[in-house]
């Protein structure tokens, strides 16, 4: 009951703070609430389930953006963001309002499917068109304008004086296309980094992205695997081993074995459990610390 409870005010500080800020990355839910960025992460995706927040398509370096449904607008402000082309093709759509997709450039199609926040795609008599996402959808009759620009965009070829003219603009199209297809290349390639990293390492890497992200400092690999990583950290200049577990559940027979095992090191222990410590285990923790001396009665 009162982790629905948590869950419910975490939900609304994180609303709160969309409201406030608009629209939000997860480092920045995850600053101004005091969690890690896994569980600030975690919160953001419920919300997203729940259709209280919206994930903008864009990404500011690899996250997406978190938003509250109307503030749509307020995402020009990261047009900063998109690639060269994508913003040509984005102050492009924005002037023009609607544009037939047939009569662009390769290089500017392309871009168009790319900006899918910003450019909304729509049928008319077979052709594709894209509107600019806070052009209000248009009537039918208001809807036939981009027609006739048709014989503006194809007539604009022929009063020119060199016919040759026409064949020079074919060459910059297919180079803008080779020069789109790079970096779309390029934002695969840490998708393949990341499935080659080795089902041993990945729960390593997900702790030192949490001991960065809480400012502690790693310094030396002691043990791991797949489920448990055990290493010597520093924080606030004190020294600690770190244990972390990837199990839904730590208890007391963990406990007694960690210390068994590596009580000849003389270090305290900061303790990772990705799942929840049981109450038990808890209560017997708070009961070791409160232990200041044993004695015998004989």
């Amino acid at each position: 009951m009162n982790e629905k409870i948590e869950q419910k005010d975490m939900h609304a500080k994180i609303l709160d703070i969309i409201k406030a800020n608009g629209p939000s990355l997860p480092s920045l839910i995850a600053r101004e609430t005091g969690q890690s960025q896994l569980f600030a992460g975690a919160f953001l995706s419920e919300l997203s389930n729940k259709g209280q927040l919206k994930m903008s398509k864009m990404k500011v370096g690899s996250s997406p953006l978190y938003l509250i449904p109307g503030q749509e607008p307020m995402l020009e402000g990261f047009i900063e963001y998109l690639g060269g082309k994508e913003r040509e093709a984005f102050h492009l759509l924005k002037k023009k309002g609607i544009l037939q997709d047939e009569l662009q450039t390769p290089a500017i199609r392309v871009a168009l499917r790319s900006i899918r926040d910003f450019a909304l795609p729509f049928k008319k008599q077979d052709k594709i068109f894209w509107r600019y996402f806070l052009l209000k959808e248009m009537p039918k009759s208001v809807e036939k304008k981009p027609e006739p620009e048709k014989p503006v965009q194809i007539q604009q070829p022929k009063p020119e004086p060199i016919e040759n003219k026409p064949e020079p603009i074919q060459p910059p199209p297919k180079q803008e296309v080779i020069e789109k297809q790079a970096p779309l290349i390029i934002t695969e390639k840490p998708k393949i980094t990341k499935r080659k990293i080795p089902a041993k390492e990945k729960f390593l890497e997900e702790v030192k992205d949490f001991l960065e992200e809480n400012n502690i400092e790693f310094l030396q690999i002691e043990k791991y695997d797949k489920k448990q990583v055990f290493a010597r950290i520093k924080s606030e200049d004190v020294e600690y081993l770190l244990a972390a577990f990837n199990k839904k559940r730590f208890d007391e027979s963990d406990l007694i074995k960690l210390y068994r095992k590596y009580n000849e090191l003389d270090l305290d222990f900061y303790l990772i459990s990705r799942g929840e410590i049981a109450k038990k285990t808890e209560d017997t923790i708070k009961a070791c610390k409160k232990l200041r001396k044993i004695a015998k009665l004989e």
